[in-house]
């Protein structure tokens, strides 16, 4: 399902503990999120007991975020298995700006897309960094779901 934010059709300023509350409880197998949508991601993970199984962030726009909302991108990727996507030279964040921050993060995985505009339009790119790691991720979560179902 795709989470629609109230600002995307309006003239409201987004809003990122409204739509991060909007997430509550929910347990998807994999959010996948973008910009702003990363925060909110983060954030409902931390304060709304949102529990993606894995998780895709795409083009963090770190030059926005405060120290604390960097931690709450720690605290989703030490718990979850999270793959953040950025471009090369994003202007919110280049690849190695990233990348310098999640390295130490417990469940991060970093990969590297062309790009310095933050729109991301290359989707076989994204897929071609994407599949990958979801493909390993999940075989990780359905060897241990079978496990503890037959073991």
């Amino acid at each position: 399902a795709i989470a629609h934010y109230r600002h995307w059709d309006s003239d409201i300023e987004a809003d990122v503990s409204y739509e991060a509350e909007r997430l509550q409880d929910r347990v998807p197998e994999l959010v996948v999120a973008k910009s702003l949508g990363t925060l909110i991601a983060a954030s409902a993970f931390a304060l709304y007991s949102f529990r993606p199984k894995a998780a895709v962030l795409i083009g963090v726009p770190l030059c926005n975020f405060n120290p604390q909302q960097r931690q709450l991108l720690r605290h989703l990727s030490d718990q979850v298995p999270t793959l953040f996507v950025q471009q090369s030279a994003d202007p919110g964040a280049s690849y190695f700006e990233l990348q310098s921050l999640v390295r130490d993060f417990g469940h991060a995985e970093a990969a590297q897309v062309s790009g310095d505009d933050h729109a991301y339009a290359n989707i076989s790119e994204l897929v071609a960094a994407i599949d990958p790691w979801w493909n390993r991720v999940n075989s990780k979560g359905q060897a241990k779901h079978q496990q503890t179902s037959h073991g």
